[in-house]
């Protein structure tokens, strides 16, 4: 009414949604930065974004 611009209260919540997203994608590994800052226990065989598809009798038996 008094001719001011508000922003919607929706873009306040979808800011934080997004800004919670980063924080958790790199506490997972889950961004290319933090892949290689996450500490993996045991891991056998490749990793899912290096399969291949070849050589799966190597890992399967």
């Amino acid at each position: 009414p008094a001719g001011y611009v508000q922003p919607s209260p929706w873009l306040a919540i979808s800011n934080k949604n997004v800004e919670l997203m980063h924080k958790f994608m790199s506490e997972l590994g889950l961004s290319p930065v933090s892949r290689s800052r996450v500490a993996t226990m045991h891991h056998i065989g490749p990793k899912p974004w290096e399969f291949t598809g070849e050589d799966e009798d190597e890992f399967f038996t």
